[in-house]
């Protein structure tokens, strides 16, 4: 990171973490991405701050324990294999970040006991490509809720924006939301969230465009043709209940003055009652119905 390491306050004076943990701690804060994941391999993260690949992962698991984060996994996008992710708490939302010189205080004052020195390496293009790629589809999967064989891996268009195009994660991730917030509930158009069409040289700059607008007028409510279908359906459903509960109503009136105290009931009268029993406990499943399918919107 060109300004330097986070630091938080919390890192910073906790009596729990070595001088090493505590900088494995702010580096895997500084490469959490802004879903709090980071997804910084052992050895990205020696390289990242000048230390081996084996005190890191001796040292990784004491530091998700102290620091609270859980390990999680992502969808690789080598050979379709599964890698590690480090969930960190909301630390962007309260912590206090210090930056750039207070961190070069921090070194000079752990340099007694931290014998290496971390270089702070700015991320190659390679690197910035694999990060994204795994941004990406960690994001379209969480989404959609997809896990194991339905996971989406495919990236080849996604690559050719980072390359081709200079797409930064920030562009593509702010057009995985902008698409799903317009398709994520229309069953028709949700298959088409996935790299090859969002991504796409035909639907990239129009999407982009769109997407930038949308989150600069803070992200509104997209309506759509599925959404408008969704709200005809769901006041029509509304419609039929309340038609049910004033049909229900006027069956118990007249239930109510056929048993009235004191009144000789016939034979006709009887069954009547009989019947608007049947009658209200139909229009009660009806009613019952209508409420469970009325959850789904």
């Amino acid at each position: 990171m060109d300004g330097g390491l986070i630091m938080t306050d919390k890192i910073a004076s906790s009596k729990e973490l070595t001088p090493s943990q505590k900088l494995i701690a702010a580096a895997i804060e500084t490469k959490a991405n802004n879903y709090g994941i980071c997804n910084i391999t052992n050895s990205e993260l020696a390289d990242y701050l000048g230390l081996s690949v084996s005190t890191i992962e001796h040292a990784i698991s004491s530091v998700c324990k102290i620091c609270g984060y859980e390990i999680v996994n992502i969808a690789g996008t080598k050979h379709g294999k599964t890698d590690r992710g480090i969930k960190v708490s909301q630390f962007r939302l309260s912590a206090i970040v210090k930056f750039a010189d207070d961190y070069k205080v921090y070194i000079e004052r752990e340099s007694k006991t931290y014998k290496n020195k971390p270089s702070i390496i700015k991320e190659n293009k390679t690197d910035y490509l694999e990060r994204s790629k795994r941004e990406v589809l960690f994001l379209l999967n969480s989404l959609l809720k997809l896990e194991g064989r339905e996971m989406i891996r495919t990236t080849k268009s996604l690559s050719e924006r980072v390359r081709k195009d200079g797409a930064t994660i920030e562009d593509l991730l702010l057009i995985v939301e902008y698409k799903f917030s317009e398709w994520g509930e229309d069953p028709k158009m949700r298959v088409y969230l996935r790299p090859q069409t969002l991504f796409s040289i035909e639907h990239f700059p129009e999407y982009l465009r769109a997407a930038l607008l949308w989150d600069r007028s803070g992200r509104p409510k997209i309506a759509n043709k599925y959404n408008g279908v969704r709200e005809e359906i769901k006041e029509e459903l509304v419609d039929q209940k309340e038609r049910l509960l004033a049909d229900w109503n006027l069956l118990e009136d007249e239930e109510y003055l056929l048993r009235t105290p004191g009144y000789i009931r016939s034979d006709q009268e009887n069954n009547r009652i009989a019947k608007i029993g049947e009658l209200k406990e139909k229009i009660e499943e009806k009613a019952k119905a209508i409420t469970e399918r009325l959850k789904g919107f």
